[in-house]
């Protein structure tokens, strides 16, 4: 598994299509829909400079997958302590993970629960930044909920 790991991890650019190939072969093989631990692994094949938002999208969509075959509640445990490690190269991409489950009404509400148990200060300060982060690039957007999440998070 470290082979596919850094397969991934050294090919996340996708700068031509051998390193396409090797990425999408990585996530094929690293992917296993009855082993969310394979998780930790995906996260780690993001960068925000690559060219190919569709192919680093699939490995999003292939991570999203098991919102729904662990449960919402398991999902959200195990990505938003993952969000720290994506910095600094796949910030955007952490934002989008973000983005994506406070705006499910559903999720959110799982979201503020983690939220207001979380002990690691770099988890704070991560979830502080990518929200403070989506509140200024949209505010009639996020402000609301963003203010939900960084009231919390100052409480602690």
């Amino acid at each position: 598994m470290n082979k596919l790991k850094q397969q991934l991890v050294n090919n996340k650019l996708m700068q031509n299509n051998e390193q396409i190939s090797l990425y999408e072969k990585a996530i094929d093989e690293i992917f296993d829909k009855d082993n969310p631990a394979c998780i930790d692994i995906l996260m780690q094949g993001f960068h925000d400079e690559t060219d190919e938002y569709a192919v680093m999208s699939s490995n999003l969509h292939a991570i999203e997958f098991f919102s729904k075959s662990i449960g919402l509640k398991k999902y959200i445990e195990i990505i938003l302590p993952q969000l720290k490690n994506m910095q600094p190269d796949a910030d955007k991409w952490s934002e989008t993970f973000f983005f994506r489950l406070i705006n499910s009404d559903n999720a959110f509400e799982y979201v503020l629960n983690y939220i207001s148990k979380i002990k690691d200060i770099e988890d704070k300060r991560t979830i502080t930044k990518i929200t403070n982060n989506l509140i200024n690039s949209n505010p009639q957007k996020f402000k609301e909920k963003g203010l939900e999440i960084l009231n919390i998070i100052n409480k602690m």
